[in-house]
């Protein structure tokens, strides 16, 4: 895209000089004819002119070289920065919703790191929806802790927004 304009560009002034260069050597040799029919040497700036003409061209085809292997390396890049971006964004979706508290061994403090107490001065009215929290349990002694248990109270009685959040 910009990397193909630059090579476009490129590629104009190299015939550009081409051109130049094709238009110099002819008058060079012109005038070189000229001063030979009339026993002068040619000056040698002139020459110089036409080598270091001569030479220009050469480094922009270098440049226009180098640019265009540089093209080649920034869309390799590009393709990869593609794959990675498609992998995080799968990785992102099916994260998506998943409670935090599944990633990693928790324990009853992690309550805390959830969006209603994390980085918030502890209150009364926290302390009070924590130990309501705790009061509910009561009702379920002798019941068995499993998953779906657990997953009953968070469906019903969670309000913290414990998720993560990608």
């Amino acid at each position: 895209n910009q990397t193909e304009t630059q090579l476009n560009q490129t590629e104009t002034q190299l015939n550009q000089t081409e051109t130049q260069l094709n238009q110099t050597e002819t008058q060079l040799n012109q005038t070189e004819t000229q001063l030979t029919q009339n026993g002068e040497p040619p000056p040698p700036p002139a020459k110089e002119v036409g080598v270091n003409l001569l030479k220009t061209v050469n480094q922009m085809k270098q440049k226009d070289r180098d640019l265009e292997e540089t093209g080649e390396r920034l869309n390799e890049t590009l393709t990869d920065f593609e794959e990675i971006e498609e992998e995080l964004q799968e990785i992102k979706t099916g994260l998506s919703g998943y409670n935090c508290f599944k990633l990693t061994n928790s324990s009853h403090w992690d309550i805390l790191y959830t969006a209603s107490f994390f980085d918030k001065v502890l209150t009364e009215e926290m302390l009070e929806i924590l130990n309501k929290s705790w009061e509910k349990l009561e009702f379920f002694k002798g019941t068995s802790i499993t998953e779906s248990f657990i997953e009953f109270f968070k469906t019903y009685f969670d309000n913290s927004q414990g998720r993560c959040d990608i």
